[in-house]
């Protein structure tokens, strides 16, 4: 396999309280067999623009939006296949400080030639406490549509249906000395339609991408970072 990724961005203000950025970016993807002439050559071409408006000093309103477009061609067993998928993405969302309290609230549609449209949603609350130690929660719905890999790459599946999930989590983040952070959060993810490779017999090369009707997944992670001058470093 080969990828690459090439991306241009610039941003710009907006008279003085607005923040403009526009980029343009895209990505190649080729998978070759070694043994069968079998093949999956993608490439996606996007562009995305966003502004920010700065209502006050601790207010943040913010909008944009992002057009792609996802060309596939392949080849499997002697069958030969070519798709071309767009897709567009729009959301709105609202940051605000008030004291030792954070919060943001975003709203996002994406409309996907294949998979249909869906709309999502997310919230963040955070709060500071004296001693620098910031207690925060989220949750938040997704949305993912099969890409070009999940389709007609290795065990490719045409009819696959798009995931849709919702996320809370809960944690807690402490800086020591202004150098040092820990943070430790608990999250748990219900997702419907999972898309996952399912094998078909004992052989693990035999099987392909399918739909799991609901899963759930659920952890704890902790981190540490660290941050000096021009030195960065984060355990996980």
């Amino acid at each position: 396999f080969e990828n690459s990724t090439t991306a241009l961005a610039v941003a710009w203000p907006v008279g003085a309280a607005a923040r403009a950025e526009l980029g343009a970016a895209r990505f190649e993807d080729r998978i070759e067999q070694n043994q069968s002439p079998d093949f999956l050559r993608t490439s996606r071409d996007s562009v995305d623009a966003q502004v920010d408006w700065r209502l006050s000093p601790r207010h943040v309103l913010g909008a944009g939006g992002m057009l792609s477009d996802e060309q596939a061609s392949t080849e499997s067993y002697g069958e030969r296949m070519h798709s071309d998928t767009r897709q567009l993405n729009l959301f709105v969302q609202d940051r605000i400080e008030a004291g030792a309290q954070r919060a943001l609230l975003a709203l996002g549609y994406t409309d996907h030639e294949t998979a249909g449209d869906a709309v999502t949603w997310n919230l963040e609350y955070g709060y500071t406490l004296a001693a620098g130690t910031l207690l925060y929660g989220l949750a938040g719905t997704g949305f993912r549509a099969p890409d070009a890999t999940d389709r007609y790459g290795f065990g490719g599946n045409p009819d696959l249906e798009p995931e849709q999930s919702r996320n809370l989590e809960v944690g807690v983040r402490h800086r020591f000395a202004g150098r040092h952070t820990v943070s430790l959060s608990a999250f748990r993810n219900d997702i419907d339609d999972l898309i996952e490779f399912v094998t078909l017999s004992y052989d693990p090369f035999d099987g392909e991408n399918r739909n799991v009707q609901q899963a759930r997944i659920e952890g704890i992670e902790a981190s540490y970072e660290y941050g000096h001058g021009p030195w960065r470093g984060r355990l996980e």
